[in-house]
């Protein structure tokens, strides 16, 4: 386990679970371009969540260089906060609409997030690391909330077994 797909399908597999539950419901994007049509067709009931494998990164120095690379996953979170007259308290105080405030929500979805642990990789590189949140505005509909979390998780790369090499006959 640990090209991006068996990275991706494990957390979705998971987080479906997770966020139907909570009347969520779970994407996969092939690009940001994709994940954001998604959350701006979002159903105006419960909440979406977009998955996207934003690409990876060399681990950096060392012993991991060359063998292991950091995944970096963005998940898209959507709610409509209303139709309330405060909207926006939506974010912070429950409603009839929504037992939970979507930043309780936000919350909920970054230690679930962190819950995961992935196998190959001595700890602490066998858990996803918090890269941060931010709003996405402009998406959707007036009532709408939408927030971006990004993680990294290190996984070690596959390398070719010494019989598949290629030797190209250049010394370097």
């Amino acid at each position: 386990m640990n090209s991006p797909a068996d990275i991706l399908d494990a957390i979705y597999q998971d987080f479906s679970v997770w966020a139907a539950q909570s009347k969520g419901r779970v994407h996969v994007a092939r690009d940001l371009e994709a994940a954001l049509a998604l959350v701006a067709e979002a159903a105006p009931g419960g909440w979406t969540a977009v998955l996207h494998w934003q690409g990876e990164d060399p681990a950096g120095t060392g012993v991991r260089r060359g063998y292991v690379v950091e995944h970096n996953l963005r998940i898209f979170l959507q709610a409509n906060l209303g139709p309330t007259a405060k909207p926006d308290m939506a974010l912070i105080r429950a409603t009839a609409a929504r037992p939970n405030p979507f930043l309780g929500l936000v919350a909920q979805v970054r230690t679930r997030m962190l819950q995961y642990v992935f196998p190959g990789v001595r700890p602490p590189g066998d858990r996803l690391s918090y890269k941060g949140c931010s709003d996405q505005a402009g998406m959707g509909g007036y009532l709408v909330a939408v927030y971006s979390l990004l993680f990294g998780v290190f996984a070690p790369i596959e390398m070719p077994a010494e019989g598949e090499l290629i030797s190209l006959g250049v010394v370097v």
